[in-house]
């Protein structure tokens, strides 16, 4: 006999089963296409399916060969082998140009780059030290008439805090190797520069990020959630440092017009004043008054005191602007084109934005007298440029 709450379960048993029967099938809700430009983080695809298959047509593993050492050494026959180094690249034009970092490509004399799996023959078109690029450039017979596909760029000044950022490149020759993260900070740096760490070029709003990345990935691409790069992996923080993941890529916006000027001109124009600081300066306000800053006064753009302002030369290259213009050491710096200058980094921005050729005023205070300059801009001199005119600026000048 079967018991009667056995009967009950099978009796709702079946009516359940009744309804879902009855009940009309639900359709799986269906993934919305993004916008057209929109960031693939706006519907639920994880932005590196995305970049992906946009980026590896353009990426670049560069290996640069040396000769092994001919001349007297120590060295056993099995040491003396055949030096290569491994490093990432991206392609930025359908003639076979690739930028790469010139650290991997130093003192090389066979450079090969493989794109899209093929490996070509290379060479070296120029270098800018000032901002770390090296610009190759396929040179291979089996690469006639081919058309390569560049890089899409994006705009670095559109990402903030939290966007997603993609690094794909080949550390230690592992090609195609991708790494993603998120955009930790906004910040200005300095570059490592011709004469050490942290003296060269100041590069504002660069792109603090978290993503996975080592010293092989210099010179490669970072990219955005649609897959443009935003970015140049330039500054690694590995794990002795005691700073993992706190990683710096130069912003597409300083980036893409250096190269640009590479593939027309072969060289790129960076905004030479002339002048070494006296960082010191910037902290004494019995200096300022010595010098005859009128911190008190009031500034009617602001409303408020001046306060320490002026930038105190420390240094003039010889055969630079400023000393065309008769700046002295010990001059102050008060006024670019009317225009207070409140610091070090004040004075450097406006350089830095400044054309080829562009004339300006320069105000400057010398024993409590004031003066006014014209000057006008020029390029700045390469290390071995400024070895060969005897430029003696050992920390950075402007």
């Amino acid at each position: 006999m079967v018991r009667f709450d056995a009967c009950v379960r099978i009796a709702a048993s079946l009516a359940l089963f009744g309804i879902l029967a009855a009940a009309p099938a639900v359709a799986a809700p269906a993934r919305k296409a993004p916008r057209a430009g929109a960031s693939p983080t706006t519907n639920e695809q994880f932005p590196t399916e995305v970049v992906a298959p946009i980026a590896t047509p353009s990426l670049a593993t560069v290996e640069a060969i040396g000769l092994p050492f001919s001349g007297a050494s120590t060295a056993t026959p099995f040491q003396r082998t055949i030096r290569k180094v491994g490093g990432s690249g991206f392609v930025v034009s359908a003639e076979g140009h690739v930028v790469t970092s010139p650290h991997t490509v130093q003192d090389a004399k066979f450079v090969n780059v493989t794109i899209e799996d093929v490996k070509y023959e290379a060479k070296v078109i120029t270098t800018d030290e000032f901002y770390e690029l090296t610009l190759l450039k396929v040179d291979d017979p089996k690469a006639a008439g081919k058309r390569f596909t560049p890089v899409r760029w994006g705009k670095s000044r559109d990402m903030v805090v939290g966007n997603p950022v993609v690094v794909m490149g080949s550390p230690a020759t592992l090609d195609k190797t991708i790494t993603y993260g998120f955009v930790t900070n906004i910040r200005d740096i300095r570059l490592r520069g011709t004469r050490g760490l942290s003296t060269g070029v100041l590069v504002p709003d660069a792109l603090e990020m978290d993503a996975a990345i080592v010293p092989s990935n210099y010179g490669g691409p970072v990219f955005n959630g649609n897959g443009e790069v935003i970015g140049v992996v330039n500054r690694y923080t590995g794990p002795e440092s005691g700073q993992a993941n706190m990683n710096y890529m130069v912003p597409s916006d300083a980036i893409k017009p250096i190269v640009d000027q590479l593939l027309t001109k072969g060289r790129a124009f960076h905004p030479w004043f002339g002048i070494e600081p006296y960082a010191p300066y910037g902290g004494s306000k019995n200096l300022a008054v010595y010098l005859g800053v009128p911190i008190r006064e009031i500034n009617p753009d602001t409303g408020e005191p001046y306060g320490i302002v002026g930038v105190l030369v420390n240094s003039v290259a010889v055969g630079s602007p400023a000393y065309d213009a008769g700046i002295q050491r010990g001059d102050l710096i008060l006024k670019i084109n009317g225009r207070i200058i409140k610091d070090t980094k004040d004075l450097e921005l406006t350089i830095l934005s400044m054309k080829q050729n562009q004339s300006f005023t320069c105000t400057i205070v010398r024993a409590r007298q004031v003066y006014t300059k014209r000057i006008t801009i020029a390029d700045r001199p390469t290390l071995k440029e400024q070895q060969e005119r005897d430029i003696r600026i050992q920390r950075f000048g402007i």
